[in-house]
């Protein structure tokens, strides 16, 4: 960028290249937003049960429509079933048993890949990822930069017993560090800017519901689904983000509940 900070260098440009640079912000963070979706973990509205929440995309396949959520979010519900079958998974208007449903899973990787059946995708309003650079999508860098889109619990507004209101978090990171198979941002606050909306969240702020978020690399061209957030350290502000890429092919994947 420059020397100086996110929002002083944007300051410091004309007002035709400041409007143009927010609105391309703008535009790439509406990207990554259209592909999210709010998983739900919780009793029938009815009983007004502890609501818990998750972020996740869909992602097609060789044909097959796929829910790309972390793993842990699947272990969670597992977790509330031993104590409470009245428990459910919902996302947009599907409901289903994750158990299932599940066509890939490496909780190494932290990443959890839900096959859907039918028109079952259809039911869930978010834009479809697909591999538009090949599989396994290709694996970011040290200095790459992603668009990041999810849910925070805190940002969830209960109107009542049936309706709720989900606040993305959508934003663009720089990759700091990349491994095997997962890759870590620092919220480098000195170069944030808010492109619209609410702003930036005050540090401290908890992120709870993140986990399963969409995870884009940016390119020249295209925009590849390259991962799922599956951690967020909220003293130290790093997201630590669980590739696809060495995820296998189709034919690699179990089927079934582990």
């Amino acid at each position: 960028m420059s020397e100086l900070g996110g929002q002083a260098y944007l300051d410091s440009l004309g007002e035709g290249e400041r409007r143009r640079l927010k609105e391309t912000g703008a535009e790439m963070v509406k990207l990554a937003q259209k592909h999210s979706a709010a998983i739900i973990i919780a009793p029938p509205p009815s009983q007004q049960g502890i609501l818990q929440s998750a972020s996740g995309c869909v992602l097609l396949l060789e044909g097959t429509h796929y829910l790309v959520t972390a793993a842990h979010v699947l272990a969670g519900f597992e977790s509330r079933r031993e104590t409470d079958k009245s428990v459910t998974w919902q996302v947009g208007d599907l409901v289903l048993n994750p158990l299932d449903r599940v066509a890939w899973s490496d909780d190494e990787r932290m990443v959890l890949m839900l096959s859907l059946r039918g028109t079952e995708a259809a039911m869930i309003p978010v834009a479809v990822a697909s591999a538009s650079d090949g599989w396994p999508p290709p694996h970011p860098v040290a200095d790459d930069f992603v668009l990041v889109s999810g849910y925070p619990a805190a940002d969830r507004w209960r109107h009542d017993a049936k309706r709720l209101t989900f606040n993305a978090l959508s934003a663009i990171f720089r990759v700091t560090t990349s491994a095997d198979y997962h890759l870590v941002c620092q919220w480098e606050r000195e170069f944030f800017v808010s492109f619209e909306g609410p702003g930036i969240p005050p540090k401290g702020r908890e992120l709870g519901g993140i986990s399963g978020a969409p995870v884009f690399r940016i390119g020249k061209l295209t925009y590849p689904l390259i991962g799922v957030v599956s951690e967020f350290q909220n003293d130290l502000e790093l997201m630590r983000v669980s590739t696809l890429h060495p995820a296998g092919s189709p034919e690699d994947f179990t089927r079934g509940a582990p």
